[in-house]
């Protein structure tokens, strides 16, 4: 009791002994006023908001706080807690301590400052301030969010367009797993910037594109895509909207940011790093770009390529466009007789080959340099062309000029260095080509049913079956198997043909190993033997290797057909049964 009064009522505490001291020394009669200070506070009524919920102070006897509940993190736990008593309220939010003797003190007055602050109240007018209590504060927040409990998520997002809304309700619905929830609160003036953080980094494009819409001036913000994207082709967007839109989801609107002739210099830079290719594009032809002069500029890369053919394009806007991200504007550039010798190098190493192709061709003579694909090949194959067009013409590696290359390897002025590096061409028509030229004059101008016949019908040598064997496009598929069935095709190609897997091939050298008698036979003559004749075990264990299905169950349809070729060709059909009826029939031997 003691105590507590000296913690409680110090000041009247020390007045009362002072009073005694002077009673004890001066009078007695001052003693009974000694008295007077203890029991008026003693007597004092309390009032009643510092009964239920007093003030707390800093004291020597607190020894440590829990970290208390602010902003929108309150207001959820509130709404969490529901209808709780205000002690257990104040104290799950965080307003309380301990103190040495383990009791716990609440802080009532800082718990209700924190609520008004989180729910936005300004309590610096006085009338407001009276109209104002921590209880209805609760209690509105218990009774909204029991309003909107109840809405389908289209009601949601037309009342998430309204205006002073409770900021409990943002982080109600910040994690709602509808995107145009979630975009609502993002386009809400109002919603609190921890929720607008939070929404920030969003998965869904349309929600970070609403985020993003924030940052932009007021005329800015009701804009559609497409008026938007007109708009950033203006000339005098401020470079703060430009950073905004650079941050955009909508690659169309980085790419119009990125052609903008405002976007500084680091925005560039960051999106000629984009993951989008057309705004990198943009971003690189706007850094080469800038240096052109502005009627240069105004032009798009169509109106640029009908400019450059024109004859008198200075060096220096050559020099520019040399740096285009477009393939066409760099071939054109390539092909102009302006264009100075250190770009021609440059454009030799040119990523396209198309643009490759065109530094190639300002090196062919001047009545070959405009002719297509076509008359190329028609020239090179009817009449004498030099070698130093020849090892040109070898350098164009893009697919449409494969039966250039093809026409080249075959052309008897081609230099035998040339022929070396087309027969490393990525092309088998060009490798088949250069092969070719190794077989005797009589087999180089045969097409492939020509070839295939005489491999069949004649006595070839192995020089020539070696090089046949050797043409590895399908085309010639037939013909390697028949090399593969031709007695006088070497063992080493044998084993050659045998690792590229196809099933003819595989076929070919299989039938190799059956008797002369049998591998004069086509296929129904094969299969009529297999049904008819008691055929041979030797006969049978190759046949049942082979790779045609009819074959194989033939072989296993014979009545000499062992068990280890039935247990061989278990995955076929009717195997099974067969076997049944081999063990059956075999019971009693």
């Amino acid at each position: 009791m003691l105590k507590r009064l000296w913690s409680e009522y110090r000041n009247a505490c020390l007045l009362t002994l002072t009073l005694l001291v002077i009673g004890i020394v001066a009078s007695p009669w001052v003693l009974i006023i000694a008295l007077m200070p203890i029991g008026w506070v003693l007597l004092m009524p309390k009032g009643p908001q510092l009964e239920q919920h007093p003030e707390t102070i800093e004291s020597s006897e607190e020894v440590e706080s829990i970290e208390p509940l602010k902003g929108t993190t309150l207001l959820e736990k509130i709404k969490e807690l529901g209808d709780v008593s205000k002690s257990d309220l104040v104290k799950a939010c965080g307003y309380v301590s301990t103190k040495k003797d383990g009791g716990e003190r609440l802080n009532f007055t800082a718990f209700y400052e924190a609520l008004l602050e989180a729910k936005g109240v300004n309590l610096s007018s006085e009338e407001k301030g009276e109209n104002v209590t921590p209880e209805k504060e609760v209690e509105k927040i218990n009774a909204a969010t029991d309003d909107w409990d109840s809405l389908e998520d289209d009601e949601a997002i037309e009342k998430l367009k309204e205006t002073d809304l409770p900021k409990e309700i943002f982080s109600r619905f910040v994690d709602s797993e509808n995107w145009e929830v979630r975009q609502a609160i993002a386009l809400n003036p109002q919603t609190p910037s921890d929720v607008i953080e939070q929404l920030r980094d969003d998965d869904d494009s349309d929600v970070q594109e609403a985020v993003l819409n924030r940052q932009l001036p007021v005329d800015w913000r009701q804009l559609d895509e497409a008026e938007k994207i007109e708009k950033l082709q203006e000339e005098n967007v401020g470079p703060d909207i430009l950073k905004a839109f650079a941050k955009s989801s909508n690659w169309r609107i980085r790419a119009a940011v990125a052609s903008n002739e405002n976007t500084p210099e680091d925005v560039l830079k960051q999106l000629a790093k984009d993951d989008d290719s057309d705004v990198q594009e943009a971003a690189l032809n706007a850094v080469a770009y800038r240096e052109l002069p502005k009627e240069w500029r105004e032009l798009d890369d169509d109106e640029k390529l009908d400019k450059l053919k024109e004859d008198n394009v200075p060096t220096n806007i050559l020099e520019i466009l040399a740096q285009s991200s477009n393939w066409e504007i760099r071939k054109a550039i390539a092909l102009h007789e302006n264009t100075p010798e250190e770009v021609i190098q440059q454009l030799a190493k040119d990523d396209d080959s198309d643009v490759q192709e065109a530094v190639l061709n300002r090196q062919l003579p001047v009545d070959w340099r405009q002719l297509d694909e076509d008359e190329k090949l028609e020239k090179i194959n009817n009449q004498n062309v030099s070698e130093e067009v020849l090892t040109i013409l070898a350098q164009f590696k893009s697919w449409n000029y494969t039966q250039i290359r093809a026409a080249v390897a075959s052309n008897e002025n081609t230099p035998e260095d040339v022929l070396k590096q087309l027969a490393k061409d990525d092309a088998s028509d060009v490798q088949e080509a250069v092969l070719n030229r190794q077989l005797p004059v009589d087999w180089r101008q045969l097409d492939e049913d020509e070839k295939l016949e005489k491999i069949n019908n004649q006595n070839v040598s192995e020089e020539v079956l070696t090089i046949l064997a050797q043409f590895k496009s399908w085309n010639y598929t037939q013909i390697r198997a028949a090399v593969a069935s031709n007695e006088n095709t070497p063992e080493d190609v044998l084993k050659q043909l045998a690792k590229e897997g196809e099933s003819e091939i595989t076929e070919a050298i299989l039938q190799r190993q059956l008797p002369s008698d049998w591998q004069k036979l086509d296929e129904n003559q094969k299969l009529e033997r297999l049904k008819r004749e008691k055929v041979s075990e030797e006969v049978l264990v190759i046949f049942s290797n082979s790779t045609k299905p009819l074959l194989r169950k033939a072989a296993g349809s014979n009545k000499n057909a062992s068990l280890a070729i039935l247990a061989q060709l278990n995955d076929d059909g009717d195997s099974k049964q067969r076997a049944w009826k081999y063990i059956l029939r075999n019971w009693g031997n």
